[in-house]
């Protein structure tokens, strides 16, 4: 369980900080093979505010029932 209202080293809230280590390391991760001169394609499960500027976002596997797919709407929109 996820406690939101937990509160880390700092002051920093939770609910502020959720899934912003999966950014940061998709971040070093982007601009390590920059550095290299390579092309990045990296996606990442945990997502935060500006993902999208060094990596992809994936939603997880989906199945191909109405219920299901409409779900996955609402988590793009979401995140």
């Amino acid at each position: 369980m996820l406690l939101l209202d937990g509160v880390h080293e700092g002051g920093v809230k939770e609910l502020d900080a959720h899934s912003l280590f999966g950014t940061m390391e998709t971040k070093a991760t982007h601009e390590w093979f920059k550095n290299g001169k390579m092309r990045t394609f990296i996606i990442q499960r945990s997502a935060f505010a500006g993902l999208g500027k060094f990596g992809s976002h994936w939603l997880g596997d989906n199945q191909a029932y109405g219920l299901s797919m409409g779900l996955s709407v609402v988590e793009t929109m979401a995140h």
